[in-house]
């Protein structure tokens, strides 16, 4: 938990990491425990009030401990920066501290030392032929490919993350609740809101202490998108698709597929996120692979591309000219290349590193 969760409660032992300048003290500026103005003598600078509120943080986490205090720190965490001690470790110490070093479990443990592995790089296996890739590697390779190499080649495991199980809610229990509609028998909100229900009860949900708001959320979402009239009967519902681009087989599933009375096709995709503005959405890949699918495996024409948009219920419709759709299928050969070459190069960005999986793993990582 954090420190600020952990006001007012004590535990038998306590563990305080990153006591590394930059991170305790931390080096942004954010909330901290502050005080009234008028318990202030005198205006102090900013820095000053910041290192002063992180005192104050440290000063809470050390003493929620009744029995035992553990702090952690490391010289190398993402990236290649070495990290100093945070001045707070001085203070902290007292006359009965003990200092346990970290090693490497490559080696016994000698007396009182406690072992760690040092990291060390991943073995990479002959890369098998590629014959099939899913949209999900595509995307990924695209965005790092370093990320592709450590998620699909070592296969190495990720974290559930909130946001997207609380997608994959939402398009559970749209595809149930779109899926019971019968001819004589009309969509009703208890229709939806049982498939919502029942969509929760069988995810196992990383953050509990989320859940209740997203749960709110999400049903809000979809009593919107019922009330504007945009949760009919469809075509077709998470319809899966093998698409053949230059003797590569492209996997991926659409989520839903309409016929209009005028004998047209639209491609539809929930989103969960803000909306996009069409001439944005142009070049958007999953669209240009959906709109290829489409017409090449199922033969949809005229056809329609769109995004749904569930915080907003609003649906953005995509044009793909012949030459995008060209564009997108040159994009895909280039990956699958990119991929049988065996070329995982980084792509460093502080807001993407931020939040993958294996930024405490990769030597390139954006601090």
């Amino acid at each position: 938990m954090t420190v600020h969760q952990a006001k007012g409660l004590e535990f038998g032992l306590v563990i305080v990491p990153h006591l590394v300048e930059g991170r305790f003290p931390a080096s942004r500026r954010g909330e901290g425990l502050t005080l009234p103005d008028e318990l202030l003598k005198e205006e102090l600078p900013a820095a000053e009030l910041h290192l002063a509120e992180e005192r104050r943080l440290a000063y809470v986490a050390i003493t929620r401990a009744r029995e035992e205090l553990v702090c952690t720190l490391a010289g190398r965490y993402e990236g290649v920066k070495d990290w100093r001690p945070s001045r707070f470790l001085t203070p902290i110490r007292g006359a009965e501290a003990r200092e346990l070093a970290a090693v490497s479990l490559l080696v016994p443990p000698a007396g009182g030392l406690v072992e760690v592995a040092r990291q060390v790089e991943l073995p990479l296996n002959d890369a098998p032929p590629i014959a099939a890739l899913s949209y999900t590697q595509v995307d990924t390779y695209l965005r790092c490919p370093q990320m592709y190499q450590y998620r699909f080649v070592f296969r190495l495991p990720t974290r559930p993350k909130p946001q997207m199980q609380f997608g994959r809610i939402l398009h559970e229990a749209l595809k149930d609740a779109l899926g019971s509609i019968e001819r004589d028998k009309p969509l009703t909100w208890a229709m939806v809101d049982s498939a919502y229900v029942a969509a929760w009860a069988r995810e196992r949900f990383c953050a509990p202490e989320q859940a209740p708001s997203l749960q709110d959320l999400g049903r809000t979402y979809l009593r919107r998108a019922f009330d504007a009239g945009d949760l009919s009967k469809p075509l077709l519902l998470e319809q899966p698709f093998s698409l053949r681009v230059d003797g590569l087989r492209l996997t991926g599933r659409m989520d839903r597929v309409d016929r209009h009375p005028d004998g047209s096709y639209e491609v539809i995709d929930y989103k969960t996120g803000s909306a996009k503005r069409a001439a944005d959405l142009q070049r958007d890949l999953q669209l240009g692979v959906y709109a290829l699918a489409a017409r090449e495996v199922f033969r949809f024409d005229p056809l329609s591309l769109s995004y749904y948009y569930l915080e907003t219920s609003e649906r953005v419709t995509v044009a793909k000219p012949k030459e995008r759709l060209e564009d997108d299928r040159q994009t895909i050969v280039k990956v699958a290349e990119g991929i049988r070459a065996e070329l995982f190069p980084a792509r460093p960005d502080r807001m993407k590193c931020s939040g993958c999986d294996f930024r405490l793993l990769c030597p390139s990582a954006a601090v």
